[in-house]
């Protein structure tokens, strides 16, 4: 289960390399500090409570009721669980950070890494890896392509619309970067 989780964690620096190629030069930073942050932000919100959302005694329920900052992960073996599912979280809110590139300043993007990271995921997990309604009816999801990948694309897709295209990005007739923002190879 750790080295499960250890490659699925190195998908973390896989979008934050394919990110990081898609803006412009002045922007690279933002992008991989963003990823750095999500992992950050992440772990800690994953513990205080989005684990307990999504497996804390769901039975067919809306959302989890225990694992709360932990407690009662010891007892139930549920550390090896945690950790796995915290990689997937944080792929989750990744996704989101390349569809929000260069459109949203960092404080807007960390506050909503915590809300993906720490409600958002975590329900949708519930209601299916979590034992919840979605399961019940019937939902079967492989290797997290509904659940990670559809959640993270949607609210990617919902941060998109709101923020609206990147500025400055295209010129007007929109082919290329603005001269303003194009950076020779000897200033790099």
């Amino acid at each position: 289960m750790l080295i499960a989780g250890v490659l699925v964690f190195f998908m973390q620096s896989g979008f934050a390399l394919l990110e990081s190629g898609t803006v412009r030069y002045k922007n690279y930073q933002n992008i991989l500090l963003k990823n750095c942050m999500d992992a950050c932000i992440g772990g800690l919100v994953w513990w205080a409570f989005g684990f307990g959302f999504a497996y804390g005694n769901v039975d067919g329920g809306f959302i989890g009721t225990k694992y709360f900052f932990g407690v009662g992960m010891e007892e139930d073996g549920k550390y090896a669980d945690w950790f796995f599912q915290y990689c997937f979280a944080c792929t989750a809110a990744t996704i989101v950070s390349g569809s929000l590139a260069e459109r949203v300043n960092i404080n807007s993007y960390l506050l909503f890494s915590f809300f993906i990271t720490g409600f958002i995921y975590p329900v949708v997990v519930a209601w299916t890896w979590g034992e919840g309604w979605l399961l019940e009816k019937g939902f079967t999801d492989f290797a997290g392509s509904g659940i990670v990948h559809l959640t993270g694309g949607i609210a990617g897709l919902c941060g998109a619309i709101v923020a609206g295209p990147r500025i400055g990005k295209f010129d007007d007739d929109g082919e290329g970067q603005d001269a303003e923002n194009q950076i020779s190879p000897a200033e790099r």
